[in-house]
């Protein structure tokens, strides 16, 4: 949705006001949804990156350590929600996805049919891998959000520069 140069996604409707919930995805934005077990945190959450991959050019990296989004390759299959779309004149849809898996997907997943059957549904599986040696030592310095000039940011420093000598 855009509105005076402003692209918008929708999350919903207010059910007592009945206005559309909409946030500026125009800019970077940082978001926290909490709640409790059961209230709808990763539903929101897939609603956000739906919209996001509906507006084109975006790319969205998405950290899923209890697995569920890869399910957004595929149309909701609910028909009680996909009804509920359609009062809005909307539909079902699935959306590309790309699974990286730390390390060997078949081990990781413990079986090859398993990832077989991810790639039936369109979802294509990859290995992730990083050699820390690929790190500098600023690099690991940032990724613990450690100060250079603090004792722990020395030390590590130290630690990892002496690793490039051996």
């Amino acid at each position: 949705m855009f509105d005076n140069d402003r692209t918008f996604i929708e999350l919903g409707v207010d059910e007592k006001t009945s206005e559309p919930v909409k946030i500026d995805a125009t800019k970077s934005q940082r978001m926290l949804v909490c709640g409790k077990t059961g209230t709808g945190k990763s539903y929101t959450l897939g609603v956000c990156i739906e919209e996001l991959q509906k507006l084109g050019d975006v790319i969205s990296l998405i950290l899923d350590p209890q697995g569920i989004f890869w399910t957004m390759a595929e149309k909701n299959s609910n028909p009680i929600e996909a009804d509920k779309l359609w009062q809005y004149n909307l539909s079902t849809q699935g959306f590309p996805i790309n699974l990286m898996v730390p390390g060997n997907p078949v081990e990781r997943f413990g079986d090859e049919e398993i990832v077989r059957e991810l790639n039936n549904r369109g979802i294509e599986v990859q290995s992730l891998l990083l050699n820390p040696s690929d790190l500098t030592p600023e690099m690991w310095i940032e990724l613990f959000h450690l100060d250079i000039n603090e004792l722990q940011g020395i030390l590590l420093h130290k630690a990892v520069s002496n690793c490039f000598k051996t």
